[in-house]
């Protein structure tokens, strides 16, 4: 019973990730932990690393969303706190 919901749920991620364009990773990690799994944080280091070794990253365009995440990050923490 349990691997037919997860092949309802991979089969649904699927086919809003082709419907919108969303990415899979922000579908399919939530669903992951629902089903009790790690979360995939080693694979998504690995395979960043992967990309800037070939020379896919935008160091410039990385530079920017770090230096515009930090303070929101920041300040979202502040606000769910209270």
């Amino acid at each position: 019973m349990e691997f037919l919901l997860h092949i309802v749920a991979g089969a649904s991620v699927g086919f809003a990730i082709g419907l919108t364009g969303v990415g899979g990773g922000s579908l399919m990690t939530p669903l992951l932990l629902v089903f009790g799994y790690p979360p995939p944080v080693p694979l998504t280091f690995i395979a960043g690393v992967g990309y800037l070794f070939v020379g896919y990253v935008d160091l410039l365009l990385l530079l920017g969303l770090i230096v515009g995440s930090l303070p929101a990050i920041h300040i979202g923490t502040r606000l769910s706190s209270q």
